[in-house]
């Protein structure tokens, strides 16, 4: 089981890439970045599946994003983990 740590969570809590996302979002989209399938991000976080696929469409809509693979890709941009 993987976690966001406490420093990652506080850091990413308010991301603007230029928009808005939650803490929470922010965490599942870390761990869609990681590889991690939906199942396995409800169950690492303790919450259903649908919870998990709301918040990643909720973050798809908002980021203008055309799925999660981008998502995860913008993600890791924004992060420094991946370069242009």
């Amino acid at each position: 089981m993987r976690l966001v740590t406490p420093n990652v969570a506080a850091s990413i809590s308010t991301i603007s890439v230029p928009y808005t996302i939650s803490a929470r979002q922010a965490e599942i989209l870390a761990l869609v970045a990681d590889g991690m399938q939906n199942k396995q991000i409800a169950h690492c976080l303790g919450i259903s599946e649908a919870t998990v696929k709301a918040h990643i469409s909720k973050t798809i809509q908002i980021s203008g994003c055309r799925n999660r693979v981008s998502l995860a890709l913008l993600w890791l941009r924004h992060t420094g983990r991946l370069k242009p």
